[in-house]
């Protein structure tokens, strides 16, 4: 099955998106954030905790030390600024993709990668890029087309002595009488 899109941008895109997302409503105006803010939006004056992405959230409390690059106790804009480039150069693992996409994705999109991780992830590095889920869509479209219009055997074609096996024969005249 093909992947309707040309490529991964629409998972890379609602995952750096939900990232930085996070970020900037837990950080609100401050130089960073702690493990607290993120563990406890609520008791830093957040006006609408319910705009607050779960997931997103989750990943940053429990991949913190990635993030704080600098070990402060703090994330900071650059830091998460460095980490998404990161994930943009070297991809997203499986667990990342079920972790950061399983809201507000193409479903069709997510599973289609989740379910051939291993084809789409093709260098063996545990992880899929947004190269790497283009690549698959191609040649899974080539496949589908190759399915769907299979090559003429030109071996067995000649335009002096045409063989059965490579001309349709077409019903005789008096046959076509007769049927009617």
């Amino acid at each position: 099955m093909s992947i309707k899109t040309s490529n991964g941008n629409s998972i890379f895109a609602a995952t750096l998106n939900g990232i930085r997302s996070s970020f900037y409503y837990l950080a609100q105006g401050k130089d960073g954030i702690t493990l607290e803010n993120i563990i406890n939006p609520s008791k830093e004056g957040n006006m609408y905790p319910y705009m607050m992405n779960y997931s997103f959230s989750s990943y940053l409390a429990s991949n913190f030390a990635n993030f704080d690059t600098n070990g402060d106790g703090k994330i900071t804009e650059n830091e998460i600024n460095a980490y998404t480039n990161k994930l943009t150069t070297k991809g997203l693992s499986y667990n990342e993709l079920v972790q950061l996409c399983s809201q507000g994705t193409s479903n069709s999109l997510l599973e289609t990668v989740l379910n051939n991780f291993s084809q789409v992830d093709t260098n063996g590095d545990g992880r899929v890029t947004n190269a790497e889920i283009a690549a698959y869509n191609i040649d899974q479209q080539r496949e589908e087309m190759e399915d769907e219009f299979p090559r003429i055997n030109t071996n067995s074609i000649s335009i002096f002595y045409p063989s059965s096996s490579s001309v349709e024969t077409q019903p005789s005249k008096s046959s076509k009488s007769s049927s009617k």
